[in-house]
């Protein structure tokens, strides 16, 4: 019991890591298209 518990706490940053890669690259993806479309199409709805 203990030695699954502090293997889970090791695993973490791992598992952490797994999570947060793949959601900052999509928001870094969305930013990216939504400052190209904006300097492409200038003022497109909100200024």
């Amino acid at each position: 019991m203990g030695y699954s518990f502090y293997a889970v706490l090791s695993s973490l940053p791992q598992i952490a890591a797994a999570a947060f890669i793949p959601v900052a690259a999509t928001i870094a993806v969305g930013f990216i298209v939504k400052s190209l479309r904006l300097r492409r199409g200038g003022h497109v709805g909100l200024d």
